[in-house]
């Protein structure tokens, strides 16, 4: 298998592999309901229990990576999965949200692997059959 995305993405990139008589095709979606806050390792307090052990470098680049999302540089998204065969697609089989993109310092190479492991873990091979008309 063989999903790609690219150093930066955007939401409604997507990216397709066959597999025999399937497509699979991996599409980045916004994810609404992720917030900054939500994420223990960008929290603001120093004395916040996900800091325990952090040097001040790492404590420094959460700070900026939180700065980032703020400023829009970076987002939470969901990698969402469709599966088409012989002119029939069905959207959204599977699913995985709450993934950050863009991140500073990230190539969004885990985009792939995450699309691979929808395919693999959410057996999506039977979705596509349930989806197909009889």
């Amino acid at each position: 298998m063989a999903f790609s995305f690219d150093k930066f993405v955007a939401f409604s990139d997507s990216s397709s592999v066959t597999l025999g008589d399937l497509t699979f095709t991996a599409r980045i979606e916004h994810d609404p309901d992720s917030h900054i806050d939500d994420d223990d390792c960008h929290q603001v307090d120093r004395d916040h229990d996900s800091f325990k052990g952090a040097t001040e470098e790492e404590y420094e680049r959460t700070q900026a990576a939180r700065k980032a999302w703020l400023n829009d540089e970076w987002h939470y998204a969901g990698v969402v999965l469709s599966v088409e065969r012989d002119g029939w697609t069905k959207d959204h089989v599977a699913s995985l949200w709450g993934i950050e993109i863009n991140y500073p310092g990230g190539d969004n190479a885990y985009l792939a692997q995450v699309a691979e492991e929808l395919v693999d873990e959410w057996n999506a091979t039977e979705a596509a059959e349930a989806a197909k008309p009889a």
